[in-house]
């Protein structure tokens, strides 16, 4: 686990009756970018990876656990001595930028795998519920790379995904 995390203070959201329906499906997203410089340096993945971590801190609702008591209610319980840590994992694909920008970016057409989690909300191979799952695909030669982002929709709506997704952006362009 990343000692960076250690800080993030225990506490637990309750989350209302929409919230608890909403438990059930995911947000997920692509993002697309290219290397229009050939840099082999593009978008480092330690990069990514750690300005993901600093993330967290201010989002931290993203490393609790999704409970649902004998009532139905719902909430996210963050105890830092058992984050749920999302998945966070990179691959490389024989697919280069140039060909999925030609198909205008179809799902159809998007590498397999991409996509690390479903419409639907599931438990990992351990019964956890990770709230967020992101997967940073490399495209061929480097050209760009692919940005898998889903969290579970009980806690994000599309505008506290979209802060959270700018968040991220922002803090790897200062690190």
């Amino acid at each position: 686990m990343d000692k960076l995390l250690l800080g993030i203070q225990p506490q637990t959201i309750e989350l209302c009756v929409l919230d608890t329906l909403l438990s059930f499906s995911n947000i997920p997203f692509f993002f697309f970018y290219g290397n229009d410089g050939n840099d082999s340096s593009f978008m480092p993945s330690e990069l990514l990876h750690d300005s993901f971590i600093v993330a967290l801190l201010d989002f931290p609702i993203l490393v609790g656990h999704l409970e649902i008591d004998g009532s139905g209610r719902a909430r996210v319980v963050v105890d830092n001595n058992n984050l749920n840590i999302p998945e966070y994992r990179e691959s490389q694909c024989d697919m280069h930028f140039r060909d999925l920008q030609a198909l205008k970016f179809s799902w159809d057409v998007l590498p397999a795998g991409v996509a690390a989690t479903g419409s639907v909300t599931t438990a990992d191979t351990d019964g956890v519920i990770k709230l967020a799952n992101i997967h940073v695909v490399r495209l061929q030669d480097s050209s760009g790379l692919v940005l898998f982002i889903s969290t579970t929709h009980a806690i994000f709506d599309g505008i506290g995904y979209c802060k959270f997704v700018n968040r991220w952006a922002e803090i790897a362009k200062w690190m």
